[in-house]
C-alpha cells in the first residue's frame, strides 16, 4: 500500500470539536488510505464521544471479517487492502482510551492483529522483529528493498508521543524502499505498544533506545551500517537529534517537526496534548508528567551532534511552535539544513507528499 495524497474534504472536521492533535491523526489516516466514505458513515452515526469507541470498533469488526473471508478464497490483494481498512477503524477506536483498561488493551491487540495480517501479505519483504533492551524488548518492523543483492542503508524511524511503529509503515516504509533503502520502524518507551501493552514508559536519555536499535540491526547481514539514518516525527524530533548526540554510527539525522524543549515546545504551550504527555511518561497527574518531562531537553547536548541535520517544519504549527525548529537550528554546529513550509500545519500534514518526498530525498542523498 502506498501513501495517496488526498484532496477532498475533511469529513474530520468540526467533529465534538476534538483537540488539534487527535485531528492530525486521524486526517493523517485518510491519507494512508483510510476508506473517506467509510469514515463519513461512521461519523454521520455518531452524536458524541460516548458513541466513538462503539461505533469505531464494529466498523473494524466488519472490516477484519471482510479480510478474513477473502483470505479464505484465495484473494489475497483483496485481504490485504481489508485489513488495512481494519486497522485504521480500529486504531480510530481506541485513540482517545489514555488510561491503563481492558477495553485499551484488548483494543490495541486488535488494531496490531489486523496490520499484521495485513503485513503478512505484503510484496516488501517485511520481518516482525523484537529489539534486546535492558533484559526486555521492544517490538518492531524491519523492511527492506526488493531485489536488492548488496546490503542496504537504513533509516530507523521514531514515532512521537501519538505516533504508533504501524502509522509510520505508511509514512516511510515504501517510499524509503523504492529509493533502496531499508527501513525499521519501532515502538520504543512511550511508543505505541510499549505503553499499550508492556508498560515501557517514556525516558529522556533516548539515546539508549537508539543505541539497541543499531546494536541489533548491526548484526543483520542485509544492512550496510555505515550508512544509517535517524528520522523522528514529533517527539521524535526530541528524541532522533538526543540519538545523534550519542552514538556516531548515525550519518544523517532528520527532525519531521522539531522539538528542542518538551516543556517549552510543547507541555506548556500546548495544554491539550497533556492527558497524552501524562500517558507516555507513565504519570498519575499532570504535575508530575510535567517534572518528569523536565529532563526532556537537547539543551546540554546538541553541541554534541557532528552528523548532518535536516529540520522540517510547519510555520503554522499549533501543537509545536514554529519557534522549536529554529532553536534547534540556532544551536546545532553540525552541517544543517532547515526549510519551513509557512503555512504548513503539525507534522506538515497539509504538504504530506512534498514534504516526506523532500526529506527522504535529502536522505537518500546522505547516504550515497
Amino acid at each position: 500500500m502506498k501513501q495517496s495524497d488526498v484532496k477532498t474534504k475533511d469529513v474530520f472536521a468540526n467533529t465534538f470539536d476534538l483537540p488539534p492533535h487527535f485531528l492530525n491523526v486521524a486526517r493523517r489516516f485518510v491519507i494512508f488510505g483510510a476508506d473517506l466514505s467509510e469514515c463519513e458513515r461512521v461519523l454521520s452515526k455518531i452524536r458524541s464521544m460516548d458513541e466513538w469507541y462503539a461505533h469505531w470498533s464494529k466498523s473494524g469488526a466488519r472490516f477484519e471479517e471482510d479480510a478474513l473471508n477473502a483470505f479464505r478464497k484465495g484473494k489475497l490483494f483483496t485481504a490485504q487492502a481489508l485489513y488495512f481498512q481494519s486497522f485504521f477503524s480500529y486504531r480510530l477506536a481506541g485513540f482517545p482510551l489514555i488510561e491503563d483498561t481492558p477495553e485499551r488493551k484488548e483494543t490495541y491487540k486488535k488494531t496490531m492483529a489486523a496490520f499484521r495480517e495485513a503485513v503478512r501479505l505484503e510484496t516488501l519483504p517485511i520481518d516482525f522483529v523484537e529489539i534486546p533492551f535492558e533484559g526486555n524488548s521492544f517490538p518492531g518492523y524491519l523492511s527492506r528493498p526488493v531485489n536488492r543483492h548488496s546490503p542496504a542503508p537504513v533509516v530507523v524511524y521514531l514515532p512521537g508521543s501519538d505516533g504508533w511503529k504501524e502509522d509510520q509503515f505508511f509514512v516511510a516504509v515504501h517510499s524509503l524502499a523504492e529509493r533502496g533503502i531499508a527501513c525499521l520502524v519501532a515502538d520504543g518507551p512511550g511508543q505505541g505498544e510499549c505503553v499499550g501493552l508492556r508498560q515501557m514508559y517514556a525516558r529522556p536519555d533516548y539515546e539508549v533506545v537508539v543505541t539497541a536499535i543499531l546494536d541489533y540491526i548491526e548484526n543483520r547481514l542485509e544492512i550496510d551500517m555505515k550508512r544509517v539514518a535517524l528520522i523522528g516525527s514529533s517527539v521524535g524530533g526530541y528524541y532522533a537529534p538526543r540519538a545523534a548526540a550519542f552514538d556516531k554510527r548515525i550519518k544523517a539525522c532528520v527532525c519531521y517537526s522539531a522539538i528542542f524543549d518538551v516543556v517549552d515546545g510543547v507541555f506548556d504551550p500546548y495544554p491539550a496534548i497533556r492527558p497524552r504527555l501524562k500517558e507516555i511518561i507513565g504519570a498519575k497527574t499532570i504535575e508530575e508528567a510535567r517534572e518528569k518531562f523536565l529532563p526532556f531537553t537537547l539543551k546540554h547536548v546538541v553541541q554534541k551532534i557532528e552528523c548532518p541535520c535536516l529540520i522540517i517544519h510547519g510555520g503554522k504549527d499549533i501543537i509545536v511552535p514554529v519557534s522549536e525548529a529554529q532553536r534547534l537550528f540556532d544551536a546545532l554546529k553540525a552541517p544543517k539544513e532547515l526549510k519551513i513550509w509557512e503555512d504548513g500545519s503539525h507534522n506538515l500534514l497539509n504538504y504530506h507528499i512534498e514534504a516526506c518526498s523532500f526529506m527522504f530525498d535529502w536522505v537518500m542523498d546522505q547516504l550515497k
